[in-house]
């Protein structure tokens, strides 16, 4: 048989008194569970408002980020469409100049003219073409295309 210590109470035999045990006992389970509940919810509101800020903080930076490279396209676009105007400058003036070579007549020379001359006329009467120019370019002369078969120069 156990014999009871100090300090050990006396399990209640009152069926009263084992009720409001049962019923303190429940109440403390009771609250131990909402204290859980609460201090849960207050660490998962904690993180959803950590969570938040710091993806506030992510979008605000990605939204610098996307002004910035906006700034850069614009100034590269800006950049770029000054080189191409004067690109295209470069190549009216080519084209002026290819037209005026395209179109001399060879000179009369004895027995007849350099392959030189013949092809710096081709040349640029074919560089006219391939770069577009406006206007239009007389056709080749009969003597032209002549001294282009008989050096082998291809005929622009």
């Amino acid at each position: 048989m156990k014999t009871r210590t100090e300090g050990q109470r006396r399990k209640p035999t009152d069926p009263d008194t084992i009720r409001r045990y049962r019923l303190r006992q429940a109440a403390v389970t009771v609250a131990v569970v909402l204290g859980l509940l609460v201090t849960g919810g207050m660490i998962t509101g904690a993180v959803a408002i950590g969570s938040l800020q710091s993806q506030q903080r992510v979008s605000r930076h990605q939204a610098a980020v996307q002004r910035h490279q906006a700034a850069v396209l614009r100034r590269t676009v800006a950049v770029l469409e000054q080189t191409v105007r004067r690109q295209h400058r470069a190549i009216l003036a080519n084209c002026g100049l290819n037209h005026d070579l395209g179109v001399a007549q060879l000179p009369p020379t004895a027995p007849m003219p350099s392959k030189f001359a013949v092809s710096i006329i081709s040349d640029t009467r074919q560089a006219w073409h391939r770069l577009g120019c406006p206007g239009t370019l007389a056709p080749a002369s009969r003597e032209l295309l002549r001294l282009q078969h008989l050096y082998g120069i291809k005929p622009g």
